[in-house]
């Protein structure tokens, strides 16, 4: 049989350069019976033996951060370096001791030699260290690849990383494939440079990676209260694709969860906006079916929506002896949907037009006559609803006047519930001596509906707010509304001679309905009635025969019903006074903050 030949591989890395000095290696063969004969000695002449000037060595190499590096000196016969390069290994060649490179750099080393001085640089970086490799379409006809760059290698020309995707040359950070495979593909790009190698690999079906381009040209049609967006698109082939877009107003993303879709969509109608304001407005798409990712934001547009009718005005009449005054109050910005340029005061068949004033006396017989009054607001887009309000045909005479005292720089004010009130109150303040009649202000408060349940004790708490933490200040339990309290259960009786020794259990929280008074023993033979404390849950009945048949029964008692309006709780909770806020109290309409 002919003879086998293998090949065999040892790598060595010298300590030092290997211009530095010649090397010489010679190699035998060793298994365990046998040791071969050494090979002739092969030797690697080094640059000492011919140098016409002074040479450092290693020159224009790269390496790793963290190497430790040995550099040489080749001088001239009989010359000697005046450097740092102190150890000499040959005739010509001096060398230094190890030097650390723990940064990136790009060091340059000089060999100080009378009248021939020489250097040398090298580059010290790192391999390459990008990852996420990435592959999407942006226009459904080529792909992209992009990738996030890793660490910086501090290595740059001809030093610098290389990439190639599948064989082809890529530019930093992104590669462009001509081509569109509608199928799982997978892909791998090759970082390299002078330190290393780095193999990132992605796999996906390019049509589930679409990033849609940014939509041009946006433009819009306002309305009081709507807005269409127009826009179009630079890629032909979007115009078949089926896409979900969404909206940015005034810098967040409209109608959460309200998007848009269709075939090439070119168009968004938004609802529900403020008329006469200023919006700004962004569009990005994703596509429909595979949803990926939302693609890039168009340019903002700017639009302002046109004027609507005014909101209805806030009146209010105040009477007097000597005057019916007709008072509204001026509409926010927001409530006038544009520029308020008057109001219309109807009263019966009669129509005044006024400007800017915010209220109208009543003087004439005729007008009086008439109780009920409207007025509107007006703008450019119309009038308001009518805000109507009655005459009372009553004087302010028929009510006390009671002293009321200030109290932290306002007043405040209960009232008992007024059982025909259809629409809440109207607390109402003026200066008492001031003689003009629009000096009066209101304020409407809606009829509360009570939040709280029948016969449920609620825990109330009030915290002061602070820069830290809220501070609790008082907490109390309590009914809003008392109900029937649940009946005594697992009742027990023992005789004691005459007397009869009564037990049973306590009402349940859940069943108690409101806070125990007392419990009443009733004896139905006798007629007799006992009151025991709310906690004793045993009695002893004085004077009833063993011998005798009686019925006894146990009543829990509460506090009488009472129905309290909305935010009336028991007992007193004391809150921070704000002017036009409730203040909690018992059993009476609540205060009201001036």
């Amino acid at each position: 049989m002919p003879n086998k030949t293998s090949y065999y591989h040892w790598r060595w890395t010298s300590p030092i350069p290997l211009q530095c000095t010649s090397h010489s290696v010679r190699l035998r063969r060793h298994n365990e019976h046998n040791i071969g004969e050494w090979t002739p000695l092969y030797t690697h002449k080094g640059q000492d033996l011919n140098a016409a000037t002074t040479t450092v060595y290693p020159h224009d190499q790269v390496f790793a951060v963290g190497s430790n590096i040995t550099f040489c000196c080749i001088v001239e016969t009989d010359k000697r370096p005046l450097s740092e390069f102190l150890i000499r290994i040959s005739n010509r060649t001096y060398i230094t001791k190890p030097v650390p490179f723990e940064e990136p750099s790009t060091p340059n080393i000089h060999c100080d030699v009378e009248g021939n001085p020489s250097g040398s640089t090298i580059f010290i970086g790192y391999p390459p260290d990008d990852q996420n490799l990435t592959c999407i379409t942006r226009n459904l006809t080529s792909l992209e690849c992009i990738w996030e760059k890793g660490r910086n290698t501090y290595l740059t020309l001809n030093r610098k990383t290389t990439y190639t995707l599948d064989g082809r040359v890529c530019e930093y950070r992104k590669c462009v494939i001509n081509e569109l495979k509608k199928q799982v593909t997978n892909w791998t790009l090759i970082a390299k440079n002078p330190l290393g190698v780095k193999t990132l690999t992605d796999t996906a079906d390019p049509t589930h990676r679409v990033l849609l381009r940014a939509p041009s040209k946006i433009s819009h049609d306002a309305y009081a209260r709507n807005v269409t967006l127009r826009w179009s698109w630079n890629e032909e082939s979007y115009a078949l694709f089926p896409m979900i877009c969404q909206v940015k107003l005034n810098g967040n993303i409209y109608n959460v969860g309200k998007t848009f879709n269709g075939m090439g969509l070119t168009s968004a109608v938004l609802i529900n906006l403020q008329p006469f304001a200023t919006y700004t407005a962004q569009v990005q798409c994703g596509s429909y079916e595979h949803f990926y990712e939302w693609g890039d934001w168009s340019e903002i547009t700017e639009f302002s929506t046109k004027e609507d009718i005014p909101e209805a005005v806030d009146v209010w009449i105040h009477y007097s002896e000597q005057t019916t005054s007709v008072l509204w109050k001026p509409l926010t910005q927001q409530q006038s949907h544009g520029i308020i340029t008057g109001y219309e005061i109807s009263i019966g068949k009669i129509k005044k037009d006024l400007k800017t004033q915010l209220c109208y006396n009543i003087t004439s017989g005729n007008e009086k006559s008439d109780r009920i009054i409207t007025v509107s607001a007006k703008n450019s887009a119309g009038r308001s609803p009518p805000s109507t309000i009655i005459i009372p045909s009553y004087p302010d005479t028929e009510v006390d006047i009671s002293r009321i005292n200030g109290k932290n720089g306002g007043f405040e004010m209960s009232w008992e519930e007024y059982p025909y009130s259809t629409c809440g109150y109207v607390v109402e303040w003026f200066p008492t001596y001031k003689k003009t009649q629009c000096a009066v202000a209101w304020e409407k408060i809606p009829k509360c509906d009570s939040i709280f349940e029948e016969g449920v004790r609620y825990t109330v708490s009030v915290y002061a707010c602070t820069d830290d933490s809220p501070k609790l200040l008082k907490r109390s339990e309590g009914y809003a509304i008392e109900k029937q309290p649940g009946k005594v259960v697992n009742l027990k009786g023992e005789n004691k001679g005459r007397n009869v020794e009564l037990s049973w259990d306590e009402v349940p929280l859940e069943q108690q309905n409101g806070f125990i008074q007392r419990y009443e023993v009733i004896i139905l033979l006798s007629g007799s009635e006992t009151i025991f404390d709310p906690v004793t849950t045993e009695a002893t009945v004085v004077g009833c025969s063993a011998a005798t048949l009686i019925f006894i029964i146990i009543s829990v008692l509460c506090y009488r019903k009472r129905k309290w309006l909305k935010k009336l709780l028991y007992p007193d909770i004391p809150e921070p006074k704000l002017a036009g806020k409730w203040i909690t109290k018992v059993s009476q309409q609540p205060p009201y903050n001036l």
